[in-house]
């Protein structure tokens, strides 16, 4: 039997905004009984492969140890035949490959088809979940959706092809200038958009139908690493190397498209989502989309009081504070004695703040804010020391747009002196709240601080969920909370507060022990 040698040149599909460069390369011939070797080679220029990474101004491919080309071959039955075998290492990827074919191939040319996901030569699914392990690894694209068409045509017994990309490719560069989430870790990226970007689809010497795929999603998520603890870190700029986030997704224009980014930081255990949304996107057969990202999230102060001290809890011990849950820290405040700049306002009865609380609220006017001034709740993430938390928010009422206001009494029913030891409000109390910013902010005034506290009672213990912790180290309540000027006796020394709540939603009012360290505020 007389044998040919098909060389399938691939080229190395550098995919960028303008599109694929090729350079065909020579044949090795390597026959082998009863079999067609399709050879590829790498020259001094790139070649055709399939896997990928990110060089800093395309993709380049690579060939994987699971990559199959098949050949339309019409004289067959049936016409598309997957290659027999492959001399691609079973570790690692290859610049050159062999791949070898039962029979004998005699026609000037063949269509040759890459597919990936289903094992077909006419279908392609593109993969709406998608794993990367490492950074700029796209080991992943064989099975996530991954394609391509060509035709080899013979010269002089020689078959030679170009492969042409059908997928479409997006290289994820997030980074963080401002610092707000070094500390993060990026866990997943998932992109939205208004018609399938993945499903099962058609496939032919053309390459995708894209019209009807079948068990379609609107979504692929693109998940960076394989345990939920994992993920890439986020570099102050653009580093393919340091976390190049790669994804296949259908070629099409998209009116609509979303990229949410899941961040984790492993010491406080916050996660979130840092949102982008871009309109009238094109993804083009064959070529990546750069996507870099400066993410950002607020940066707030991390400065936490007990009521009406001196000095901040953590004042000269800064580097010490801990923000992580449950490990408290020799370095809070522990008495009046050793600490006395840093302790709380000790002084009986109901107290009037002198020191870092006397430019809060009292609470007769924080019953107003609350009870007339039509409080709004927002939350989302910010950031301390490049460390992920959680941040509520509430936009008040100016004093000057509440009708009654006044510091000497609160609104009815609660028309009592509360700074009088007479009248305390002892119990706990939440008054519903709007969740959302008001439509006219510019008679409001606006208060933010993470959802964080130290517990005096666990030993100056961290709680990212915004709350006070008890005796055995677990938050008592869940939302941002903040002093009032306004100290308070009943069950010892404590102080009344507010704590903002979106999950129901509503403002708390309660009394909180003084050694407890929470945010201040001003009203207006």
């Amino acid at each position: 039997m007389k044998l040919k040698t098909l060389l399938l040149l691939a080229f190395v599909a550098l995919i960028s905004f303008t599109g694929c460069a090729g350079d065909e390369v020579t044949a090795n011939q390597d026959e082998k009984q009863g079999m067609t070797a399709f050879v590829v080679e790498e020259n001094a220029s790139p070649v055709t492969r399939t896997t990928a990474e990110y060089d800093g101004s395309g993709i380049n491919f690579f060939w994987t140890p699971y990559d199959f080309i098949w050949v339309n071959n019409s004289a067959a039955s049936p016409a598309l035949q997957m290659n027999a075998r492959n001399d691609i290492p079973s570790t690692g990827k290859a610049a050159k490959a062999k791949f070898w074919f039962n029979g004998n191939f005699t026609a000037s040319s063949y269509p040759l088809r890459y597919t990936t996901g289903t094992g077909k030569g006419d279908e392609v699914r593109i993969s709406s979940y998608q794993i990367q392990k490492e950074p700029n690894d796209a080991s992943h694209f064989g099975s996530s959706g991954n394609c391509g068409t060509a035709t080899a045509h013979n010269a002089n017994g020689v078959y030679k092809f170009i492969l042409d990309h059908k997928a479409s490719y997006i290289t994820f560069l997030p980074y963080s200038t401002d610092g707000s989430i070094k500390e993060t870790i990026i866990q997943k990226i998932k992109v939205e958009a208004n018609k399938a970007i993945a499903g099962t689809y058609s496939f032919d010497d053309n390459g995708l139908d894209t019209t009807s795929p079948t068990g379609s999603s609107n979504d692929i998520t693109l998940m960076l690493k394989v345990n939920y603890y994992d993920g890439f870190p986020v570099p102050s700029s653009p580093s393919a190397t340091t976390n190049a986030a790669l994804m296949v997704i259908a070629p099409g224009t998209y009116s609509s498209l979303k990229v949410t980014y899941t961040i984790y930081d492993p010491e406080t255990t916050v996660s979130g989502d840092i949102v982008k949304e871009y309109s009238n996107v094109t993804f083009i057969a064959g070529k990546n989309k750069k996507i870099s990202t400066d993410l950002k999230v607020p940066i707030m102060g991390d400065d936490f009081y007990m009521w009406d001290a001196q000095q901040e809890a953590w004042a000269g011990f800064k580097m010490y504070q801990s923000f992580k849950k449950n490990a408290p820290d020799s370095h809070y405040p522990s008495s009046k004695t050793s600490d006395p700049l840093r302790w709380y306002n000790d002084a009986a009865g109901n107290p009037v703040a002198a020191n870092t609380a006397k430019d809060c609220p009292n609470f007769n006017e924080t019953l107003w804010y609350i009870l007339k001034g039509d409080p709004h709740l927002v939350s989302g993430l910010c950031s301390m020391r490049g460390h992920l938390f959680y941040m509520d928010g509430v936009w008040f009422k100016k004093k000057a747009n509440i009708p009654g206001f006044r510091s000497d009494e609160g609104p009815a029913p609660y028309n009592y002196d509360y700074r009088l030891s007479s009248n305390e409000l002892g119990s706990t109390m939440d008054h519903p709240a709007t969740l959302g910013e008001p439509s006219n902010k510019a008679d409001y005034f606006f208060v933010a601080a993470p959802r964080f506290g130290y517990s005096y009672s666990d030993g100056g213990i961290a709680s990212s969920l915004g709350g006070f912790g008890t005796n055995d180290g677990n938050p008592t309540i869940w939302g941002t909370v903040f002093w009032t000027s306004t100290g308070n006796s009943n069950f010892g020394p404590r102080a009344y507060g507010i704590m903002l709540n979106p999950s129901v939603p509503s403002v708390r009012t309660e009394t909180w022990g003084r050694g407890n360290a929470a945010s201040i505020w001003k009203g207006e």
